[in-house]
This record gives structure tokens, C-alpha cells and sequence, in this order.
């Protein structure tokens, strides 16, 4: 058993995405070493800035704007599988999440919406480890979500670091 944190994110012009997580990982040496079961506490902000009426702009000059931002706390189990060991480390992984999603939707023109609701969600990963030391790594990882019963979220890709500790 090993935990590991790991803090990353992504900026793209109007939109953007950060992530941090605590998890424990836990490998049985006598399966398979590549193989691991994931447990923890993740957290997730994802904003978009859209225009909500480009014809607005042209006939009065007012540009309305529309602001989305989802804060989401869950909770993660996950199976994840290192396709190679060494240095750069590929992997891929599943599982299902108990979440906790808040969701404000604030259009400039008619105001700001509210939603906030729990549930249990599906998710599925892939990204990459490179090891900087036996304790450090960059990651590089995607993320997908689906809500049972409501929504899919395609996370953006995110960037950051990972720090374990044995």
C-alpha cells in the first residue's frame, strides 16, 4: 500500500480545468504488480466562459456572456493497470464515484442558476507517469465521467505532479 497526491490542470483561452487527489493505492505483489486498487478523495473544478447570443453584439453592442462552473467532490474507486513499469509509465484505469456535484450556470442576461446534486458516477482514465524520482512523477491524464442517470462529463485533459508516499 502506497498513497499518492496528485494536483494538476489545464487552461484553454476561455475555459479551464484543475484537479487535486489524495489516494491509496493498494498492489498485491503476488497477482500482478502492474495492477492496483485505488480509493480516496478527489476534487475537480471545471469553468467555461461562452458568448450566448452572437447577434446581440452586432445589434445593440452587448456582448452576454455565460458562465459555467462545476465544483465536484467524490469519492473514487477505481482498478488501475500500468501498461509498462520503468520510467514512463502509460496506464489506464476504471471504476465507479460517489459524488457530490455543484453546478452554477450565471448568464449575464438572465441570472444565475444553481444545481446541486449527488450521485454515483462511472468513470474511466488514461494519461501517462514520467518518474522523476522514486517518489516524484509528471502526469499527464483524461478523464471520463458519466453520471448515472443525468449527464456525461468529458473532462479536459490535465497536466500536473504527483507525489507518493510508501
Amino acid at each position: 500500500m502506497n498513497i499518492y497526491a496528485y494536483a494538476g490542470g489545464i487552461s484553454l483561452s476561455n475555459r479551464y480545468e484543475v484537479t487535486g487527489r489524495v489516494m491509496l493505492r493498494f498492489v498485491m505483489p503476488g497477482l500482478d504488480t502492474k495492477t492496483s486498487l485505488n480509493v480516496g478523495f478527489n476534487y475537480m473544478k471545471h469553468f467555461v466562459k461562452n458568448d450566448v447570443d452572437k447577434y446581440l453584439v452586432v445589434l445593440s453592442g452587448y456582448k452576454p456572456e455565460e458562465q459555467t462552473t462545476i465544483d465536484m467532490y467524490s469519492i473514487p474507486v477505481t482498478i488501475q493497470y500500468n501498461i509498462t513499469k520503468g520510467i514512463i509509465q502509460p496506464f489506464v484505469n476504471g471504476g465507479v464515484s460517489l459524488d457530490y456535484k455543484q453546478e452554477t450556470n450565471d448568464q449575464k442576461v438572465s441570472g444565475i442558476v444553481n444545481e446541486n446534486k449527488a450521485g454515483i458516477s462511472l468513470i474511466a482514465a488514461a494519461g501517462i507517469d514520467g518518474k522523476v524520482s522514486k517518489n516524484f512523477a509528471i502526469r499527464g491524464e483524461w478523464l471520463i465521467q458519466y453520471e448515472l442517470g443525468s449527464d456525461l462529463l468529458i473532462h479536459y485533459p490535465t497536466i500536473g505532479v504527483v507525489v507518493s508516499f510508501r
